[in-house]
């Protein structure tokens, strides 16, 4: 073969690679076009994000700046009235100062500023208000004054100062009175409204000692109550009161024993026979003995059977109540030789205790035959007591509900034919005591209805 005849077609193939060649590169440039217009839109939203993020934190700045500088206006303005309002109070004759309480507003630049001034006695080096007893009245007077603001982020703003009555501001027929609040510790209770009302009226709050001190007050008769939401007295008392003499020229100081209440959670509980295993029951009442009081509290119910009743708040002794089903001394269980139980109440909670009541061992009987659905009346007959329970017999003749209170009782019972018959039956052991009168045999008895 002639040696130009075979150069044509290598130069064809050599042109062919080089257009695909050019194709592919042609192919690869617009791909990288295409990737490079995705990696500018990444640019632009993190272009984007930065300059939010600058101007988020320039905005956050300014607004910081700006909410210092309101709240330093506010502290200033209001330093500014507090002033007013001691210069105000210094300037008030003492008598008019004496035991002063006082809340008013002032307007500055459309802003309502609340301001709340007191004037205090105080008796000793300490610069509190002492509830000690002794023969000195109060010596000096502590004003106060505290600015408020609507939406306030910071404390109130409060100035307060010595006011020293000259000699011969009062007369010997004035005197001073202390309150004393305590809790069950013996420590004081900061925060109990106080009100105190005779020949003169006011209200106050305790200390963070429990205090509260009227000086200079007119020699006569006043009653003092206190308040505060939760706490209760050694009675129980949401609300107490006691009345106070003022002598003259003497502080006179009442104690007051206060605090947040207990409850204690009755849980009744009866057995299932003599020396048999306890088991849930139902009780109507139940009543507290502390050795602080001189009668018992309570009793406790609300005459409807429950397995579980608490009682009303009560004053949460460190040492224990006693607890007994019924609503009578004569259902204390001690009067029978059988133990008291005893629950000690927590400040502002409820303490489970459990109590005995035995079952009744009565039946009702005509002949040898049991008698079902016979209704028994059961008049407590203790010292104290004379609650009426009602039961019913079932097919075994026995109370469907055997579980009372400790104690004797008066029968009467009444059977579905319209006999009648009475008695009485002892509940006095833990398991109950079978007695003559415990088994009440219809058999002749009278026609009759029990009351």
């Amino acid at each position: 073969m002639h040696p130009a005849m075979g150069e044509r077609p290598r130069s064809q193939h050599a042109l062919s690679r080089a257009a695909d060649a050019r194709c592919r590169a042609r192919r690869a440039a617009a791909r990288l076009r295409a990737d490079e217009a995705g990696f500018g839109l990444i640019e632009v939203i993190v272009s984007a994000l930065l300059v939010v993020l600058v101007s988020s934190g320039v905005y956050l700045g300014l607004d910081a700046a700006s909410a210092t500088s309101g709240i330093n206006k506010h502290r200033s303005v209001a330093t500014y009235i507090a002033q007013q309002d001691q210069d105000r109070m210094r300037a008030m004759a003492v008598t008019e100062l004496s035991n002063y309480r006082a809340t008013s507003t002032q307007t500055v630049g459309n802003v309502a500023y609340t301001i709340n001034s007191a004037a205090s006695w105080i008796t000793d080096g300490t610069g509190a208000a002492s509830c000690t007893s002794g023969s000195a009245q109060a010596s000096y007077l502590r004003i106060s004054s505290t600015v408020t603001w609507p939406g306030m982020t910071i404390k109130p703003v409060a100035i307060e100062s010595i006011v020293a009555p000259p000699s011969g501001s009062f007369g010997t027929n004035q005197g001073s009175l202390a309150v004393q609040v305590r809790d069950r510790n013996s420590a004081g209770v900061p925060g109990v409204s106080v009100s105190l009302s005779g020949p003169q009226a006011y209200a106050d709050t305790t200390n963070a000692q429990g205090c509260v001190l009227w000086g200079y007050l007119p020699v006569g008769s006043y009653t003092v109550a206190l308040s505060k939401s939760g706490y209760v007295d050694g009675q129980g008392v949401a609300q107490p009161s006691k009345p106070a003499g003022v002598v003259g020229e003497a502080t006179t100081t009442l104690a007051f024993d206060y605090d947040a209440g207990g409850q204690a959670q009755a849980v009744y509980q009866t057995l299932t026979g003599a020396g048999g295993t306890p088991v849930a029951a139902n009780g109507t009442s139940f009543t507290l003995v502390t050795s602080h009081q001189p009668v018992p509290l309570g009793p406790y119910g609300d005459g409807q059977p429950h397995s579980s009743f608490p009682s009303t708040p009560v004053f949460p002794y460190s040492d224990p109540y006693a607890a007994y089903a019924g609503s009578c001394a004569g259902a204390d269980p001690n009067a029978y030789g059988q133990p008291q139980q005893f629950v000690t109440v927590a400040p502002g909670g409820a303490t489970s205790v459990t109590l005995r009541e035995p079952p009744v061992d009565l039946r009702v009987m005509l002949g040898a035959t049991p008698e079902s659905g016979a209704t028994v009346k059961l008049t407590a007959t203790g010292a104290g007591c004379n609650a009426v329970t009602a039961r019913t017999t079932g097919s075994d003749g026995y109370l469907t509900d055997r579980a009372l209170p400790y104690g004797p009782y008066a029968v009467c019972v009444q059977d579905a034919a319209g006999r009648k018959k009475t008695g009485s039956v002892s509940n006095t052991a833990a398991a109950g005591v079978p007695v003559s009168s415990a088994t009440f045999d219809m058999t002749g008895a009278a026609t009759g209805t029990c009351p």
